[in-house]
């Protein structure tokens, strides 16, 4: 698990409670590159983070070091199949790109949440975000208003996406990836 802000305490706690030995907490915020990054949590927000709201007047400013998936796997020494949750406020994408070698070789399925203007806001391309977990999963939108899983097509990338971003009650989702290689 990896968690570089204020929650950190809060999930080191847990683990220390449930007697969890076998999750190791990494102070980092998952990228595709080493690096130093700020990243700001808002005062009244305690469960949320986000690299994009430094003019909140809220906001709290923190750097952490950014790790990508791949380093973290190789230093383990990891192997076989792989299931990854997501949920970095819009730079999914560049927590994909940092898997990319680790994909290459073994199947990754996960849970991803999906918002076209989080990924845009953050630098990314909500369709080619979206492209590439289709490249090697099949992909399904398990989000909380859906009363079943939807598979996204290749051919509807775009139309979804649209369709999300034009859905004012809920501009995000949460996707399930199921890598073809497992199935």
């Amino acid at each position: 698990a990896f968690e570089p802000g204020p929650v950190r305490k809060a999930a080191q706690l847990n683990i220390d409670l449930h007697n969890l030995p076998e999750i190791n907490l990494y102070p980092n915020v998952v990228s595709d590159k080493s690096e130093t990054v700020s990243f700001f949590d808002l005062r009244s927000n305690s469960l949320g983070s986000a690299m994009s709201i430094d003019k909140h007047p809220d906001a709290i400013r923190t750097d952490a070091r950014s790790v990508s998936l791949d380093e973290i796997l190789k230093d383990h020494r990891a192997e076989g199949p792989l299931f990854v949750k997501v949920d970095t406020q819009g730079y999914e994408y560049k927590v994909l790109a940092g898997l990319s070698a680790y994909i290459a070789n073994h199947a990754v399925s996960g849970i991803f949440e999906y918002g076209p203007g989080l990924i845009f806001r953050a630098g990314g391309d909500p369709i080619a975000f979206l492209h590439k977990l289709l490249e090697t999963s099949n992909v399904y939108d398990i989000g909380a208003r859906r009363d079943k899983k939807v598979r996204i097509e290749a051919d509807d990338v775009s139309g979804f996406a649209e369709n999300l971003k034009k859905d004012q009650t809920l501009n995000y989702t949460d996707l399930l990836a199921i890598d073809r290689r497992t199935v």
